[in-house]
């Protein structure tokens, strides 16, 4: 990785998560809600049936009202999880509302892979991403370890829908990016979803 990249990267990392957790609880509420208000039309656009979100971590949108309208809608809800026998990759586990989550190497909840249905990227319809910084052409800064990147290249020709899901605040002019990092297809804010360039 070019040095110059990285240490930008780094930079904006370190600036955008301390805003994103400086946002009071109110704010993150109304931002979450109004986020699952602008999803909600986009997926029955897309026609969507196997949606995976995430648990929201350091200050990242919380896509919990979203995951609990997917499950009142019927949409398979899935979540990422870290797979074990390959570096950097993601899985993409069942979440249903009895599932009990467990802290993976990171501390963020993850269904127990034991107890539920694993699926690959290919499975999927619709995957609403988490950020740290975006810009309106798509491209995505995440927290850095590449996992959702390195996951997505593995995409058949079935593709799916890409979305980040993001506080306004994370909205960057650009960013520095590398040949393998993934571009969005959407963003959904508290502003509304904007597809991307």
């Amino acid at each position: 990785m070019n040095t110059t990249i990285a240490s930008q990267k780094k930079r904006i990392r370190e600036n955008l998560r301390c805003q994103r957790r400086a946002l009071s609880s109110n704010q993150q509420e109304r931002h979450a809600l109004a986020c699952c208000n602008y999803a909600q039309p986009l997926l029955k656009q897309t026609h969507a049936r196997h949606v995976a979100l995430y648990i929201a971590n350091d200050g990242e949108l919380d896509p919990g009202k979203l995951i609990k309208s997917c499950w009142d809608d019927g949409y398979r809800v899935y979540l990422p999880l870290i797979d074990q026998n390959q570096p950097r990759q993601l899985l993409f586990a069942r979440y249903l509302p009895e599932a009990r989550l467990k802290p993976n190497q990171f501390g963020i909840p993850e269904p127990d892979p034991e107890t539920t249905t694993i699926v690959t990227v290919n499975e999927l319809d619709v995957i609403f991403m988490p950020l740290v910084a975006y810009t309106e052409a798509g491209e995505r800064l995440g927290m850095g370890g590449g996992y959702y990147d390195n996951t997505l290249r593995q995409q058949n020709n079935h593709r799916a829908e890409l979305i980040g899901l993001a506080h306004s605040i994370q909205k960057q002019p650009t960013l520095p990016v590398e040949p393998w990092d993934i571009r969005l297809d959407g963003i959904v804010t508290e502003k509304g979803f904007n597809r991307c360039k």
